[in-house]
């Protein structure tokens, strides 16, 4: 019974200062982060299309989240998002705009011109906040598809897996 009231009474005696002790190094961490945050803001840019492969002539439709890089929630560093169109195998850009950031977020359409090339393009979007010292801007990449016409590239696509099953029961 001494032995049971002796680990209580030290329990209540340390408890305190047990809290106290987390409470610190909690708010430390905190003011370190803080200070990390006001050092060098950064954002992270993510880019959402409405599809995948497009035909030229129609519109791209996006969506684009900007976030702080610290507490990933929307954020209100930036006012402007660029946004560049460009052929993966050239990397030559062949559209770009500017759009307009609201609470962290923006949204737009891009059309896609009829003289474009088919082939695969990047869709690149990225804010300047979101660049890095070390290798230049850091982009949120979507890769796209864009085809003069998309009913004759599934009639090739079916037409190559027809000969590839007719080749499979050979």
């Amino acid at each position: 019974m001494f032995m049971m009231t002796t680990v209580k009474s030290f329990l209540l005696l340390i408890i305190p200062f047990l809290g106290y002790a987390q409470s610190n190094t909690l708010k430390k961490l905190g003011s370190t982060l803080d200070e990390l945050k006001n050092e060098k803001p950064k954002t992270s840019v993510y880019i959402r299309t409405n599809k995948g492969i497009y035909e030229t002539g129609e519109d791209l439709w996006f969506k684009s989240y900007i976030l702080d890089d610290t507490y990933l929630e929307p954020s209100s560093l930036d006012s402007i998002l660029y946004i560049q169109l460009s052929h993966i195998k050239k990397d030559s850009v062949v559209w770009e705009q500017k759009y307009r950031i609201k609470n962290g977020f923006s949204d737009g359409h891009i059309f896609l011109d009829t003289k474009l090339k088919s082939g695969n393009y990047y869709l690149k979007a990225y804010t300047k906040h979101s660049f890095t010292d070390a290798s230049g801007p850091m982009h949120s990449v979507r890769r796209i598809g864009i085809v003069d016409n998309i009913q004759s590239e599934y009639k090739k696509i079916r037409a190559q897996s027809n000969t590839n099953s007719d080749s499979i029961k050979k």
